[in-house]
């Protein structure tokens, strides 16, 4: 009779993980998996009579919760790894534009893309974007591109952030007139 024992306070600390943000959406599982195993001795007949099978609107609010507090976490989870796969595919985008098109370009704002947005011409920017770089502008005075060898560089020793701000401030590398007089 070790599930009548400890059932109570199991309910009670499942109801406080379904309604705490600092209880993990793996403690609400566990908890779930918990009170459905005594659950099922009940329905099973193997703990007939017992307190814990007598309180079925308690339990069926407990679990209510816990399923709920799930089933936003998870949501949360797959939100979160969608905004991560789109970072990932910006990045590789601009990557891939600097690698293949080394004509200078300028960088769309984020105001110029949320007018794409809004505006209904999100086509024609990603087109820009993925022919050319971004806006096709004429380079900053003594700004040079990168090369496809320097991108792969900087992503592989860890400066590409560097990298894409010298592009999207300049335009491409900054040389300075100061060498040509060595």
């Amino acid at each position: 009779h070790a599930a009548e024992d400890f059932y109570p306070r199991l309910l009670n600390s499942a109801s406080l993980c379904a309604d705490s943000d600092a209880c993990s959406i793996e403690s609400a599982e566990l908890y779930l998996k918990e009170i459905v195993h005594v659950q099922s001795g009940c329905a099973a007949g193997t703990l007939s009579g017992n307190a814990a099978c007598n309180d079925v609107l308690r339990v069926s609010e407990v679990v209510a919760g816990l399923r709920q507090k799930i089933g936003d976490g998870s949501e949360q989870e797959v939100g979160a790894r969608a905004l991560g796969a789109l970072a990932a595919a910006s990045l590789y985008a601009v990557a891939a534009a600097v690698v293949l098109h080394p004509e200078v370009s300028a960088p769309f704002t984020a105001q110029e893309v949320w007018w794409a947005f809004r505006d209904g011409y999100v086509g024609d920017l990603a087109s820009s974007l993925l022919h050319h770089g971004g806006l096709v502008d004429a380079p900053a005075e003594g700004a040079v591109p990168f090369t496809a060898q320097e991108a792969w560089w900087a992503v592989r020793d860890g400066y590409a952030g560097d990298l894409a701000s010298h592009l999207f401030r300049n335009g491409g590398l900054m040389v300075s007139d100061s060498m040509d007089s060595v």
